[in-house]
């Protein structure tokens, strides 16, 4: 049976270890999508079940906090994806239309999430999720690099 206090705690240290050895580097090729994506004007949001500080401190560290319009990570208050809410609330707070938008990631929930927003949604293969388990959740484009993305675009 499953001690919730000893699972709280486990649950705690992993958080703290985790957010003093985080780090994170972009991709190839993301730094030049969002310079693109800003000098075209369009608004760009991050939107991740990590923990707040984690997600956060990971952005900071791989210097891509400038080209961030509105940024929702899990701080207790919202529904995690595949939910929707946070991608619904970024489309309120930036004014965007769902048809026009689009939620790339790395996971089967981000595409669910998307997809339950109505926005276009594009995997990248190079993430946690296999290829072909990316390509059953049915996203609108599937790109092996970023930098195909941006071309399309």
């Amino acid at each position: 049976m499953e001690d919730p206090v000893l699972v709280a705690r486990a649950s705690e240290i992993f958080r703290e270890r985790y957010l003093s050895d985080c780090y994170a580097e972009p991709f190839v090729g993301v730094p030049e999508l969002l310079t693109a994506l800003v000098a075209a004007r369009k608004k760009i949001a991050v939107v991740s079940n990590k923990p707040h500080p984690i997600a956060e401190k990971q952005l900071r560290l791989a210097n891509l906090v400038s080209y961030i319009d509105v940024f929702k990570s899990d701080d207790g208050s919202m529904r995690l994806k595949p939910c929707p809410d946070a991608i619904e609330q970024v489309l309120r707070e930036t004014g965007a239309a769902a048809p026009g938008s689009l939620m790339i990631g790395d996971s089967c929930v981000d595409i669910k999430a998307g997809q339950a927003a109505h926005v276009l949604t594009c995997s990248v293969t190079y993430g946690y999720t296999d290829r072909n388990v990316l390509s059953q959740a049915g996203p609108d484009f599937l790109v092996d690099d970023i930098r195909d993305l941006g071309r399309m675009l």
